[in-house]
């Protein structure tokens, strides 16, 4: 979105409006955005995490874990039914309260436990050096980087909390043959915005 001069205002505005127009689409059953795609084999660390009074596994600072970057729907547009707690809203933007979602195996890994709704880590992320993240909702432990592989520690944060301008948007539709429409609506709204192949 960046590569279009917009700024982060106006480039999550038109990330909404797009979104919401796709949503209007004939059998568009959910949408939502992801900086990093499901099974693309990608790995990524958007910051460091730390308990406050927990020392970390040796010989790390903080808790390991892969990052991505979603919308409000990215689980429902999946089929991930969260194993507890709830999933992020349009009230989770900058200003508010810093939301997390971790996997199972994150939870694990940190408190030897799932039940952890409203615990909370102190972050480190990008353009924010310390910030409090409270675990919102618990996702099951799903491959989402290559099928196969042990599924490891796994942490979502809200788009509109920490702001990449390049996104993906995933659709879940009762039909095929949505990705054509999908590029039309896009150049419609703003012809100058590269997108790159979609994923069939």
């Amino acid at each position: 979105l960046s590569l279009t001069g917009m700024e982060e205002a106006d480039a999550i505005a038109f990330a909404e409006a797009f979104r919401s127009r796709v949503l209007a689409m004939s059998g568009v059953q959910s949408a939502a955005y992801a900086v990093d795609l499901p099974l693309d084999g990608g790995r990524m660390g958007f910051g460091s995490l730390r308990v406050p009074g927990m020392k970390p596994p040796e010989p790390f600072d903080s808790f390991r874990a892969d990052w991505n970057v979603v919308s409000p729907d990215y689980f429902k547009t999946l089929k991930m039914r969260l194993v507890s707690g709830r999933d992020f809203t349009d009230q989770d933007v900058t200003g508010a309260p810093g939301a997390i979602i971790i996997n199972e195996a994150m939870a694990r890994s940190v408190w030897k436990t799932t039940d952890v709704i409203g615990r909370q880590f102190e972050a480190s992320t990008m353009g924010n050096p310390k910030q409090t993240l409270t675990v919102v909702g618990v996702a099951p432990d799903a491959q989402v980087d290559t099928l196969g592989a042990a599924v490891g520690p796994f942490v979502y944060v809200p788009l509109k909390q920490l702001y990449l301008s390049r996104v993906s948007l995933l659709v879940k539709s009762a039909h095929g043959g949505m990705i054509p429409q999908v590029r039309a609506l896009l150049r419609q709204m703003n012809p100058n915005l590269p997108v790159t192949t979609a994923m069939p």
